[in-house]
């Protein structure tokens, strides 16, 4: 779906999604396709890496990898943005 989105042939040509700025590209490409900002604009972050780790906002949090790091650091961030 990325390769048809972005026009770039990512199926047949894997390499130039290891660029930075193509894997940038992606990953915001993932994000808008997947509603993750409202799940974040909703205050749900745990419903946000459910959908990226998973696919879905419902799977517990402990079947999210890296969850309980991700989540420290989205606080801190959010304490030094003055967000918290």
């Amino acid at each position: 779906d990325f390769s048809e989105a972005s026009g770039c042939d990512v199926l047949n040509h894997p390499e130039w999604i290891e660029s930075p700025a193509a894997g940038a590209a992606s990953a915001a490409w993932f994000w808008r396709v997947n509603k993750c900002n409202e799940a974040i604009d909703q205050g749900d972050f745990r419903g946000c890496q459910a959908i990226v780790n998973t696919g879905g906002r419902t799977t517990p949090a402990n079947r999210i990898n890296g969850y309980d790091e991700r989540l420290a650091l989205w606080k801190a961030v959010k304490h030094v943005l003055g967000i918290e």
